[in-house]
């Protein structure tokens, strides 16, 4: 027993948590205490799981160190990112924003926007700030989009005015978190004042470009009225000349009828019986002989029947020309910042005077306006856009025409549907290749030959139908029959 006893002792001295669980019996039972030799297992096992524990024990430790680690520098990381990212905001001319709507006012502002504002930013975290630095009354469609913005991702532009009475566009943009009561918003407001304003120099320069490219063509325009007024004025000019002898010579004859009939009365009065009587006949008869001469000399009767015609087409020569004046004139006025209510069927008939020439050689137009009502748009882009898918019919429709006296139709119609109007623009060209067609919105992508198309025309219109406008603009296209482009514009505001 008591050899048995010294070595398992001696093997408990060799193990760690075998020592740790004999120091406690000892504690428990004092120091003479002896462990009974059948307690051997026992202790063995229960000195296995002070190991196990003790191991687990470090693998935690461990882990909660590494975790800890983990946090502290994934904190850190975060810190970084976003002290990274209010830099890089602030360094721009876009303004981070937290916006609190339930309590009316702004828990976080940028830099930027208190400096511009020139209101303090405590003053922008005050409760009920909302109502101070953006009333509705000077900014009701700010205030109208902060309502409307519902959970998700949000982006409008609307006109702000601050205290300090500078207006500007803004664009905002974000995502809104609602909450039960409550609704955060956190984004970026950027002032697009200088950006619209260059857009709007850009749309007016393309606009321009485009005067250029059609110039030739206009010019030609007006210059067959002009020559054909120039004819008839001239016509007219000679005629006159030769009328005018003619009067000329109905006047003598009338002086001497006139004269012939005073002698008469002389005579019959007895006053001067010594007048002689043939005399004023014969001058008489000579001079409606003279009269005859002139009016057969300038074929009065023709004249009298071709110099209306020729002011009349004169008339109508002119009426061509202040028609393409104007049509030029409304085509290129510069659009206003805002919207304003246009008729687009007489948008559409100048646009057409304007590209005249380049569809006058290749297509009939086939022209079907309806009754529409006044449509809120930028119409100056409206119409920029009409001339480019009308400039394209005509180079879709001369690629078909071309070696031949055929001509293609050009169809242009409009109509009402609801609450939004419709322009379609038809041709009878090659159609678009099917390669081609999921691209052909994409910025500098064209099908034409190299230095025919830039690329922008269709992206250019993309851009004001659908981005402007809120409206649509689709094709349907068949090779070898041609395409139909269809732009579709609200009414009223989108």
């Amino acid at each position: 027993m008591k050899i048995e006893q010294r070595a398992w002792t001696k093997t408990l001295t060799m193990v760690p948590s075998q020592r740790l669980l004999k120091r406690q019996l000892n504690r428990c039972f004092g120091k003479d205490f002896r462990i009974p030799a059948e307690w051997s297992d026992f202790i063995a096992a229960v000195g296995g799981a002070y190991a196990d524990f003790e191991n687990d024990r470090e693998m935690v430790e461990r882990s909660m160190e590494l975790s800890s680690q983990d946090l502290l520098e994934a904190n850190s990381n975060l810190l970084q990112s976003r002290e990274m990212f209010r830099l890089m905001a602030e360094s721009t001319r876009a303004i981070p924003f937290t916006l609190d709507l339930a309590r009316g006012c702004f828990s976080y502002i940028g830099a930027q926007g208190v400096s511009d504002s020139g209101i303090p930013e405590a003053q922008w975290k005050e409760p009920g700030a909302l109502d101070v630095i953006l009333p509705r009354d000077s900014n009701p469609s700010v205030r109208r989009h902060f309502d409307a913005c519902q959970n998700g991702p949000f982006e409008f532009v609307t006109a702000l005015c601050l205290r300090n009475d500078r207006r500007t566009e803004v664009r905002w943009t974000g995502t809104c978190e609602v909450l039960g009561d409550t609704k955060i918003l956190r984004g970026l407001m950027l002032d697009i004042t200088e950006l619209r304003r260059l857009g709007r120099e850009l749309t007016a320069a393309q606009k321009l470009e485009s005067v250029g490219r059609l110039a030739a063509g206009v010019a030609h325009e007006i210059n067959t009225p002009v020559q054909f007024v120039s004819d008839n004025v001239q016509f007219v000019s000679k005629s006159m000349a030769d009328i005018s002898g003619v009067i000329h010579a109905y006047r003598l004859l009338q002086q001497a009828v006139q004269s012939m009939g005073a002698m008469q009365l002389v005579r019959d009065a007895g006053d001067d019986p010594s007048m002689d009587t043939a005399q004023s006949i014969a001058a008489v008869v000579a001079a409606a002989r003279v009269a005859g001469d002139a009016e057969r000399a300038t074929d009065l009767d023709y004249l009298l029947q071709q110099a209306p015609l020729a002011l009349d087409s004169s008339i109508e020569g002119l009426g061509r020309i202040a028609t393409i004046v104007r049509s030029m004139k409304e085509f290129a006025h510069p659009d206003n910042a805002q919207k304003a209510f246009a008729d687009l069927n007489q948008a559409i008939r100048s646009t057409l005077v304007v590209a005249r020439n380049e569809y006058k050689y290749v297509a009939d137009a086939d022209v079907q306006f309806a009754d529409l009502p006044p449509v809120l748009c930028h119409l100056g882009e409206v119409n920029q856009v009409v001339l480019n898918l009308l400039v394209n019919a005509s180079h879709a429709i001369a690629d078909v025409v071309k070696g031949t006296n055929n001509l293609g139709t050009l169809t242009v119609r409009t109509h009402l549907d609801g609450d939004e109007v419709e322009i379609s623009i038809a041709d009878t060209g090659t159609g678009i290749p099917k390669e081609a067609r999921d691209r052909i919105f994409d910025p500098f992508f064209t099908t034409k030959e190299v230095g025919k198309g830039t690329g922008q025309g269709l992206a250019l219109a993309h851009s004001v139908i659908v981005k402007r406008h809120g409206g649509t603009l689709r094709f349907e296209t068949e090779c070898g029959k041609g395409s139909t482009f269809f732009i579709r514009l609200p009414i009223g505001a989108p």
